[in-house]
């Protein structure tokens, strides 16, 4: 269980750092600003921010990264008060379920817009992390 609630504590971290980052594109979209200051990729955080893909359904996807970092964050830290496992088991899911966005958008900006924005990296580096994560720690939960 020792290493189930350390893999959980580091978890919070990236889930910390992923709010931290949908929080500003979030409040750089709803602001009209889409990323003309990007500190790596020049134009491609414009490119990608700005484009048809940064919305589904009228929604922004980085709000929706961000109501996505929240849950997992809650879900974290609700298991580390009661020890629920059931809790990581959601985590897990919904973490699932980021990957996979992930790897779409990352699809979207190499072979679509032709254009990389750093912070929808850093996003997927962070959900990368989280999924292997709670690979490991989803694997500890079945050998309880």
């Amino acid at each position: 269980m020792n290493f189930i609630i350390k893999s959980a504590k580091i978890a919070l971290i990236f889930t910390f750092i992923g709010i931290v980052d949908a929080f500003y594109l979030t409040l750089k979209h709803f602001q009209g600003v889409s990323g003309e200051n990007c500190p790596v990729t020049g134009e491609g955080c414009h490119i990608v921010t700005s484009s048809r893909y940064a919305e589904i359904f009228g929604i922004p996807v980085a709000l929706m990264g961000l109501v996505y970092y929240v849950l997992v964050f809650g879900l974290i830290v609700y298991f580390l008060k009661t020890r629920q496992n059931k809790l990581l088991k959601w985590a897990f899911y919904l973490v699932l379920v980021g990957f996979l966005f992930s790897l779409y958008l990352i699809y979207v900006q190499a072979f679509i817009l032709y254009a990389y924005c750093i912070y929808c990296l850093i996003s997927a580096f962070n959900t990368l992390i989280l999924f292997v994560l709670f690979i490991f720690i989803i694997k500890k939960l079945r050998k309880i």
